[in-house]
């Protein structure tokens, strides 16, 4: 994992280069929710979609249900976005049609979708495939681009970094840690939002690049 920084408190948060950059620009914001009596914190997704295209899946499919079970929670120890079996069924199908033409490569485990490299080059956000937009209930996009979509597991391999919670997972999709690197989330914990940058290397930055120079 990528390093990067915690703070506690309000900005501005300046990271490097170039200097005076404060990231708290570039943010959007959506509800941050949570439940009763757990340390959980959730965004309320209502669709996903790839290269514009919303993936087929049933109404609610996304929410939290009178039960408690489903939602979308974010998670800093989950390696990669866990996603419940009939949600990641349908990810994973949209996401090789939009990417039929790039040449495939074998499976690697926990990763069912994996391509090479070589044959498309690379971009100031990673590897040039469709974007993954989580659509969000006020309307907002949280975008996933190729550095945060795929992990590279050689030299000239790299697997769409989302992995299959089966049918009885009890979240409907879990944010893992590799889709927020380099992405600034600001818990916003009074006002009850989630403030998120999407990637910070569209900036020509990292969450890495904290200026300590200068205060917060």
């Amino acid at each position: 994992m990528a390093p990067g920084v915690t703070f506690f408190g309000d900005g501005p948060y300046y990271l490097l280069p170039p200097t005076q950059l404060d990231v708290t620009r570039f943010l959007q914001y959506t509800p941050l929710l949570k439940k009763v009596n757990s340390p959980e914190y959730y965004i309320d997704v209502k669709a996903i979609a790839i290269n514009g295209k919303a993936t087929d899946l049933k109404a609610g499919a996304l929410d939290i249900d009178r039960l408690g079970h489903g939602g979308v929670k974010l998670s800093t120890i989950a390696p990669y976005t866990i996603l419940r079996g009939d949600i990641y069924k349908s990810v994973i199908s949209s996401f090789a049609k939009a990417t039929n033409r790039i040449p495939r490569a074998k499976k690697v485990k926990p990763f069912e979708l994996c391509i090479k490299t070589g044959a498309i080059g690379s971009t100031r956000t990673g590897l040039p495939v469709p974007q993954i937009d989580l659509e969000l209930s006020n309307g907002k996009n949280w975008t996933i681009f190729g550095a945060n979509s795929m992990k590279y597991v050689s030299d000239d391999v790299a697997c769409l970094a989302f992995v299959n919670g089966g049918m009885k997972a009890e979240r409907a999709l879990v944010i893992g840690s590799h889709q927020m690197e380099d992405n600034f989330l600001l818990f916003d914990l009074g006002g009850s939002r989630l403030g998120f940058s999407s990637s910070l290397l569209f900036f020509r930055t990292t969450c890495g690049n904290f200026n300590f120079t200068t205060g917060v």
